[in-house]
């Protein structure tokens, strides 16, 4: 087995109906040399079954923890145990364009300043259907950005290794990681962003407005943290009274059962024709991915 280049890093947490088709977007990339981490995080649902599939996969490692640990020290496992010069991140509910691993890497070997990159990203629901597209507008990279909505999609991102071992995710920041890592190291990295969506980023309703007032809640403790030096009094204040009203309407809409309306607002749409050409991608996945069911239950 050649050194992988990338360490595609896997956390997954009771994620048996999703993660076959993370895994298997993995498979289809078109850059071939690999290795795959994944982090069965104490589930319960059955997630263990699904991985037997490649327990004797040399390009997989399969970590077991025995109790639920969390994202973040996952996430940090992860860049200790990688091989790969490189670590890309994947959610287990997500699944990776084809071209993603390829595309990333050409620009970090073409930028040997650059540190992260980051994608654009196709939408898709429960159903794996495809309903929009989000982060495909290359941001102009500041500190003053980092605080005020982060800089890249936490789940399309790769980097360098060394710069995840030296910029380790902080625990005390849940469902606000990502935003606390962008503004800790935004005077000090080189970021970098491909505006087409090489990422199908899985959006679902159920526990959606649970999961987003903890994320405000967060995201208000990395203002507070940053946001005096970043943005000034003013801009920090702003910012806090712009996470309190989110809330507000979260909590508002989640009372009349309109959750799918907060969703809807985050995404941009499609061409038709774009959406028939990201829709193929998906479908491809899942017909592998009811094959391998298949054979498991012959």
């Amino acid at each position: 087995m050649r050194k992988p280049i990338v360490t595609v890093g896997l956390p997954a947490f009771n994620a048996s109906h999703t993660i076959l088709l993370a895994v298997l977007s993995v498979f289809a990339q078109t850059a071939d040399v690999w290795e795959l981490i994944i982090i069965d995080d104490g589930s319960s649902d059955g997630t263990s079954r699904v991985l037997r599939f490649w327990r004797q996969d040399r390009r997989v490692r399969i970590i077991t923890h025995a109790k639920n640990e969390g994202l973040v020290s996952c996430l940090n496992e992860i860049a200790v145990l990688a091989k790969g010069s490189v670590i890309a991140r994947v959610d287990a509910d997500d699944v990776m364009h084809p071209r993603r691993l390829e595309e990333q890497l050409g620009v970090l070997r073409s930028n040997s300043e650059a540190d992260v990159v980051g994608t654009g990203a196709y939408v898709i629901d429960g159903a794996n259907r495809v309903i929009g597209v989000r982060g495909c507008t290359t941001p102009q990279f500041s500190a003053a950005l980092a605080v005020r909505s982060g800089l890249l999609m936490h789940p399309t991102i790769m980097g360098r290794s060394e710069w995840f071992l030296r910029n380790p995710y902080d625990p005390a920041f849940y469902r606000a990681e990502d935003h606390e890592l962008w503004c800790r190291t935004a005077t000090n990295t080189v970021f970098a962003h491909i505006s087409k969506p090489l990422h199908f980023y899985r959006e679902q309703l159920v526990g959606y407005d649970t999961k987003y007032l903890q994320s405000c809640r967060t995201d208000r403790k990395v203002i507070r943290k940053y946001g005096h030096a970043y943005v000034g009094l003013k801009g920090m204040i702003a910012l806090l009274a712009l996470s309190l009203a989110k809330e507000f309407t979260c909590r508002a809409l989640a009372a009349v059962g309109q959750e799918e309306l907060l969703v809807r607002r985050r995404n941009l749409p499609l061409p038709a024709y774009e959406y028939a050409d990201a829709q193929i991608i998906v479908d491809g996945i899942v017909r592998e991915a009811k094959a391998y069911n298949a054979k498991a239950t012959s």
